[in-house]
């Protein structure tokens, strides 16, 4: 009976020791799978252009590579590339802003120089971490929802579903939205509890983080907005004030994000080509208009009318 207590917790539970051990198992394996698969896996498609275009905006600290995804994701697993002194080749492409056959020119020029593996590599170990971080706001969600031991659940099926141990690690947007997104949960649940300024003030931030990693993240400021008035409906004018807050400092992370790479907007036939994509797009939707007519930089601006104008064909 006494080696049985020791085992189980009070209340059937998972003793906490277990339970860490457990989860730094399955992450050290998760790691390890990914480590693996990024050194050997060639480039995809989506890799090369996110890559290529977060390398760019780093060097260049131009955003014209961008229209089809927002840059900061892309960026973030850049950093660790530009350690591989990778080759930013200047072509007619480039100058032009014609993102696909620039990248086509960036992974051919890195190829020849050798530059190409490490930097994938390098690039695709960031996305990994992004993917352990988000085992652990998983975990952090069915603890807060469900106990510790739903959460540990929550995390293992994370770090053990096959599609995302073999999405993970590779150098795209998809878990970085995933992370965001999971920091917007985490955040909008801690402010549920205690509807605080300075928790508004963090939800904004987190909110300004989405939309520069995928356009989708508009949803997300739908649901946050939504939630907000639902929890203070019954107080008016907190709900304003903690709307505005919120929105306010959501559009702020992203022209903080937006600027930060690039400091200077797009110019050139880059810029009468970006415009031209946000109005060909607000032409044929009034939904897309109302997007585009948003106070958000061209670049975004133009990235959703390109994924608006390519769905429709």
């Amino acid at each position: 009976m006494a080696e049985s207590s020791q085992v189980a917790a009070p209340g059937g539970r998972v003793p906490p020791l277990w339970r860490w051990l457990v989860l730094a198992l399955l992450a050290g394996s998760f790691l390890t799978v990914g480590l693996l698969q990024a050194s050997q896996d060639a480039p995809t498609v989506d890799e090369g252009v996110d890559l290529s275009s977060g390398v760019a905006g780093l060097v260049r600290h131009d955003l014209r590579m961008v229209p089809e995804h927002p840059p900061l994701g892309k960026a973030v697993a850049a950093l660790s590339a530009l350690a591989a002194h990778p080759v930013v080749p200047d072509t007619a492409a480039y100058r032009a802003g014609d993102w696909f056959d620039w990248s086509d020119d960036f992974v051919s020029a890195n190829e020849r120089a050798g530059t190409l593996r490490p930097m994938l590599v390098r690039a695709r170990a960031v996305v990994l971490v992004e993917a352990l971080a988000c085992s652990a706001l998983l975990y952090l969600l069915g603890r807060r929802f469900f106990g510790p031991d739903r959460g540990l659940l929550a995390a293992a099926t994370w770090l053990t579903t096959p599609y995302v141990v073999g999405l993970s690690h590779f150098a795209m947007i998809d878990v970085p939205f995933t992370l965001a997104t999971l920091g917007v949960c985490v955040l909008l649940a801690r402010w549920r509890d205690r509807p605080t300024p300075t928790a508004s003030a963090a939800l904004g931030v987190a909110l300004g983080a989405t939309l520069p990693t995928r356009h989708t993240g508009l949803v997300l400021v739908i649901v946050v907005v939504g939630s907000m008035a639902w929890v203070l409906r019954r107080v008016p004018r907190q709900v304003a004030q903690h709307v505005l807050g919120t929105g306010v400092l959501a559009l702020a992370t992203v022209w903080v994000v937006y600027r930060g790479l690039a400091p200077s907007a797009p110019s050139g036939a880059v810029v009468g080509r970006f415009d031209g994509l946000v109005a060909s797009s607000g032409a044929g939707s009034p939904l897309s208009r109302l997007v585009t007519s948003l106070p958000l930089p061209l670049e975004w601006r133009a990235g959703f009318a390109y994924l608006d104008l390519t769905s429709a064909d």
